[in-house]
């Protein structure tokens, strides 16, 4: 649970900076509702593709074997 709470956090982060990226840059054409539910969702799958990566990355190889 913990660690789920960390991604949505990275989530918000990540959604909010790219928000605030287009809002000081382009402030005459700032993102609109759908654009930003796009953003959150390509954030989302930034954040929680590379925790699955990452966890795929740190399982240890031969999870079948018994250690004596």
């Amino acid at each position: 649970m913990k660690g789920s709470i960390g991604a949505l956090g990275a989530v918000v982060i990540l959604s909010l900076g790219i928000w605030m990226f287009f809002s000081v840059f382009t402030p005459d054409a700032p993102l609109t509702s759908p654009e930003m539910a796009v953003v959150v969702g390509a954030c989302a799958a930034v954040v929680f593709g590379g925790k699955w990566i990452w966890s795929r990355l740190r399982k240890p190889r031969g999870g079948d074997e018994h250690v004596s």
